[in-house]
């Protein structure tokens, strides 16, 4: 994995089931490398798939970056709560728990704008 990897999304996932979705804020090898950044719950989760033979995949995307009138988009920032959503991540334990976020009507605005 490469170094210069940064300011992305990312999320582990196994070949049926997206376990968690969270971003980098700076490089990702480094956000991978903090233990204490991930609940319990997740590596107890990552160990029992590879327990079980199965693949859990790190994905990642790095988003262009976006603007809204006058105010610059953080466009991992404004992914991940829709994506936790969307795919409801199981691992997630402190990210979205069913309150919306004053960013989710920009996020939808610009989300049907790309469509």
């Amino acid at each position: 994995m490469a170094d210069d990897i940064e300011n992305v999304i990312y999320a582990f996932a196994m070949d049926d089931a997206v376990g968690y979705i969270g971003i980098t804020g700076g490089r990702l090898t480094s956000r991978l490398r903090v233990r204490n950044g991930y609940s319990d719950l997740v590596f107890r989760e990552i160990n029992r798939a590879l327990g079980e033979d199965k693949t859990v995949w790190i994905l990642y995307f790095k988003p262009e970056p976006q603007r809204y009138r006058d105010i610059d988009i953080d466009m991992g920032r404004g992914l991940e709560i829709p994506l936790q959503k969307k795919f409801k991540s199981q691992w997630t334990t402190q990210g979205y728990g069913g309150y919306g976020r004053i960013i989710d009507p920009i996020v939808q605005e610009i989300m049907a704008g790309l469509d």
